[in-house]
């Protein structure tokens, strides 16, 4: 977790920058005001922060936009149901994609037995990729109503997710490590 934090900060700051701009800016038909944001941003993290604390692994970017929407209805401004329709088919998609995959490279990597390094080097680059993706919770909200650009509102919500990685992802590594996935 410690190797992790920085990358995922890193990944934040560099990488965040297309995804915080679709969270803040192509969802719904205004332009988010900050309090509707705040609102956005609560629900996103009361709903992450239960959860966490349930130990189930989730999708935080899954969650805010439903948030966004919601508010959106809400606050009856019109909501770009095609974005998130594909959005919504994309993460459909990621799970079998990625079980696909992930059988091919098992199948194929079965008889190595040393993944030390490699093992780092990936969790390394998974890190990196998280902060860039994840961030757009924090960060599109801030980018919306223009309170900062997108790699700054990267780079300053990127120091949350590494206190997150560091302050709660313990519990939820045991919980995906021991308790979700059993040992190959």
């Amino acid at each position: 977790l410690a190797l992790m934090a920085p990358l995922a900060l890193a990944g934040a700051a560099l990488a965040s920058g297309k995804v915080a701009h679709t969270v803040g800016l192509e969802l719904i038909d205004a332009t988010p005001t900050r309090l509707g944001e705040i609102v956005v941003v609560s629900v996103a993290f009361g709903i992450t922060a239960l959860y966490n604390r349930a130990r189930i692994p989730t999708s935080t970017i899954q969650i805010l936009v439903g948030s966004v929407a919601g508010v959106a209805i809400g606050a009856h401004v019109g909501v770009h149901w095609h974005t998130i329709a594909i959005l919504a088919v994309i993460w459909a998609a990621a799970p079998p994609a990625a079980a696909a995959v992930g059988y091919v490279g098992g199948r194929t990597l079965a008889g190595v037995k040393r993944v030390g390094g490699a093992l780092v080097l990936v969790g390394c680059a998974a890190s990196f990729a998280m902060g860039a993706n994840d961030v757009a919770l924090a960060s599109g909200a801030l980018v919306g109503p223009g309170v900062l650009g997108a790699h700054a509102a990267g780079a300053l919500c990127g120091v949350g997710i590494a206190a997150g990685v560091l302050l709660t992802g313990r519990r939820l590594l045991d919980r995906v490590a021991f308790d979700i996935v059993e040992e190959i």
